[in-house]
């Protein structure tokens, strides 16, 4: 991945494609890899073991695909990632309430 910005958020354009649980994401698609709160970088990584992971959530997000699949795509990709079982259940939890509280937001903003 190439990162784009030195200077703000980084963002990253996806250099090769990215295939997990049978999930694609083309070349060109661009990340700022996983929202996590800072003080839990050191366990949960924004990049790293999860890319994959987090590539395939977000992509589809961007395509139309429901929270909840594109939640669940996460959760099948981590599992096919090896990653440990308590982390998977860890991550999917936190992606499943952080959406649906994003999503709750969204619903109740007031037009300016």
């Amino acid at each position: 991945m190439l990162p784009l910005s030195w200077w703000h958020k980084p963002y990253y354009k996806l250099l090769n494609t990215v295939e997990c649980a049978g999930h694609i994401v083309p070349v060109g698609f661009i990340s700022d890899g996983a929202t996590v709160p800072r003080i839990l970088w050191p366990i949960f990584p924004t990049i790293g073991r999860y890319l994959k992971a987090t590539l395939v959530h977000d992509y589809y997000l961007t395509e139309g695909i429901d929270r909840k699949t594109c939640d669940h795509r996460f959760r099948d990709c981590l599992v096919e990632l090896g990653i440990e079982s308590w982390r998977v259940n860890a991550m999917f939890y936190a992606v499943r309430v952080y959406g649906i509280i994003k999503d709750c937001v969204v619903r109740h903003q007031i037009p300016q």
